[in-house]
């Protein structure tokens, strides 16, 4: 077989269900399906972060967030893994990326050789003027930014909520100032000249001209789209009718009421009435089945000059969007439909499974980089926390993952066995589903008693992740160790609405978290390792300890755990983004008149816009 490809495919803001093999009732997606016939769809992948540029870190690095600390869109990370492209590079690949990159954060030495670019921030990288798409339009006379170009939306938008630039440019689509729904609609540019064409142009002039054929190439085909704005060239704009879009049915006034508060502020920021929803979708289902037809250009391209049978494809987005769930586009939140993602692999020299094949288990955008790394036989990266499992490919078995993170901020969801938490940062409230009986996250049921073991279960689940696995060793001294170390534990103010301000005392060594709660002298050993927690009751001055079921204290159990998550969440996050975060966040449920006041005013403002 001939050297072995890369073809990287990416797009930004994809809902995983709006593709034909996820059997969607509109979405037309016919080569998109047929690469998935070709590899493996797994469909169970989670990215690691609901938002561009972290989601995307995650991918380049096998890290998360917590490790490489990047989880917004400001400063610098120097994270400890070699980035995925550079190591191909050095692996003696020629090396291009193509469209949106927004990584401005890792800094200069990505790794590409060739960078043709969309956005502002990636000027710098470009590697050439005519690489840069807003040139190319100026070149034609075409005014930047397009209703296709980040930057004419209000979803993009400037606090005052002005489109970027006050510009509404060579659109002829709809256009909203108040959320996301702007730009939606027939765009006035030529599609010879749209965004998608141009980005695949780009990527063919690579592999046509711009590579060193004498080498492998690793190519990262990054569109800018279905991301807003939503703007749509002729003939695509006609492709969808609005009238004939499936819309699902609506949360109901009390499954929204049982969310915790900030739920409800993101639904009335982004809430959408039937006709913008059909016309949204319309708009958003079409940039869909675009970028399928572009996508089959290139794997054309690598069919007619014989490199398909040796090039390994990805395709994936960096993550998702409500695509009207709920009411509701967007993203920046942790659910289902935003966090996870389309993940299909064809691998180079095919694969021994019959296909079409699918693998249910879970798996996360950090396991990409090992995967890859390891198909195509390039040395391991150090430092990393995503896992292997190319054995897939091989038609092995591979253990199954437990559990996968997602985080945003202080804000941390976990998925294990079809069940999701997601947990607040020094909050008494949270969410949790049943994923495998309600996969659209209607009915939280964290308050509800039947289900606090299963909370309890998945929050102890989360403090294994966040602390990252332990290498096993003797513990049989660790207990009175750690009590010779007096004076060494971190003092955590855990305070939550509704309880007493006490201090709990945290310490963590080798593998072993102790928390300790000295105004009511309990002590928790909470061991990392195969050995059971232990909860005591401390005698007057420590001397005596006797040992609690905590099946008899839950309360008092569930307190420490939290306080527990409290401290490793705030030291695995920026302080100041934890600040700010934690100011957004109201502490409480939205009450049922207020929800239904809501709904109320909002259906009657629908009506009135008919």
């Amino acid at each position: 077989m001939k050297q072995k490809n890369v073809l990287f495919i990416m797009l930004d803001q994809l809902n995983y269900r709006c593709l034909g093999l996820m059997r969607h009732p509109d979405v037309r997606t016919p080569n998109i399906d047929a690469l998935a016939r070709d590899g493996v769809n797994f469909t169970n992948c989670y990215a690691q972060s609901p938002v561009c540029q972290p989601s995307r870190i995650c991918f380049f690095t096998g890290q998360y967030q917590k490790k490489h600390r990047q989880f917004g869109f400001e400063g610098m990370v120097k994270p400890s893994a070699e980035l995925m492209p550079l190591h191909f590079r050095k692996a003696g690949f020629s090396t291009g990326a193509f469209g949106k990159l927004h990584i401005n954060s890792l800094g200069a030495n990505v790794g590409f050789d060739v960078v043709s670019a969309t956005l502002e921030e990636d000027q710098h990288r470009c590697t050439g003027p005519e690489r840069w798409y807003p040139n190319y339009l100026k070149e034609n006379s075409i005014e930047f930014p397009t209703a296709q170009c980040h930057g004419a939306a209000a979803g993009d938008a400037v606090p005052d909520d002005k489109p970027r630039g006050g510009k509404k440019a060579n659109t002829d689509c709809e256009i909203d100032t108040d959320n996301y729904t702007a730009c939606a609609g027939r765009c006035g540019v030529e599609y010879k000249h749209s965004i998608e064409k141009w980005t695949t142009d780009q990527a063919l002039d690579f592999l046509e001209k711009d590579r060193d054929g004498s080498k492998p190439f690793f190519m990262w085909l990054t569109y800018d789209r279905p991301h807003a704005p939503h703007g749509v060239s002729s003939p695509y704009d006609k492709l969808y009718d609005p009238s004939k879009l499936t819309l699902l049915p609506y949360e109901t006034a009390e499954e929204i009421a049982g969310k915790p508060y900030d739920y409800f502020q993101r639904l009335r920021k982004f809430f959408a009435d039937d006709r913008k929803l059909r016309r949204v979708l319309a708009a958003y289902y079409a940039i869909i089945t675009c970028i399928d037809q572009e996508i089959a250009r290139v794997i054309d391209y690598l069919k007619e000059n014989s490199l398909y049978d040796s090039t390994t494809i990805i395709f994936t987005s960096d993550h998702g969007d409500m695509a009207g769930m709920h009411r509701t586009f967007e993203k920046d939140r942790l659910s289902d439909q935003v966090i996870k993602i389309p993940m299909i692999i064809k691998p180079a020299g095919g694969s021994n499974l019959s296909c079409p094949a699918a693998y249910d288990g879970l798996i996360e955008s950090i396991d990409l980089y090992p995967t890859l790394i390891s198909l195509h036989g390039l040395d391991p990266v150090r430092d990393i926390d995503g896992t292997d499992f190319s054995a897939i490919f091989r038609g092995e078995d591979i253990p199954r993952k437990q559990a996968a993170l997602c985080e945003q901020y202080s804000i941390k969801a976990l998925i294990k066995d079809g069940w999701k938490l997601v947990y607040y940062l020094k909050q008494n409230h949270g969410m949790l589903f049943d994923l495998s009986d309600d996969p659209q996250e209607r009915r939280n049921l964290y308050e509800l008693k039947e289900y606090r073991s299963k909370r309890l279960e998945l929050k102890e689940q989360l403090v294994s992740v966040l602390a990252g696995p332990w290498d096993e060793e003797d513990v049989s001294d660790i207990e009175d160790t750690i009590f010779s170390r007096g004076g060494r534990y971190s003092k955590v103010h855990h305070t939550k609405p509704g309880w007493d301000a006490r201090p709990f005392y945290i310490t963590e060594y080798r593998g072993m978290y102790v928390v300790e709660d000295c105004p009511r002298r309990r002590l928790l050993f909470y061991p990392l390792y195969g050995r059971e927690c232990e909860f005591f009751r401390l005698g007057q001055g420590g001397s005596s300890r006797q040992l609690i079921d905590r099946g008899e204290d839950l309360d008092r159990f569930e307190e420490f755990i939290d306080a527990l998550l409290d401290w490793q969440i705030t030291s695995v996050t920026p302080i100041d983004v934890v600040a700010v975060q934690a100011s957004e966040l109201p502490g409480h449920y939205p009450a049922i008149d207020e929800v239904e006041s809501f709904l109320k005013s909002a259906e009657l403002n629908s009506k009135s816009a008919l």
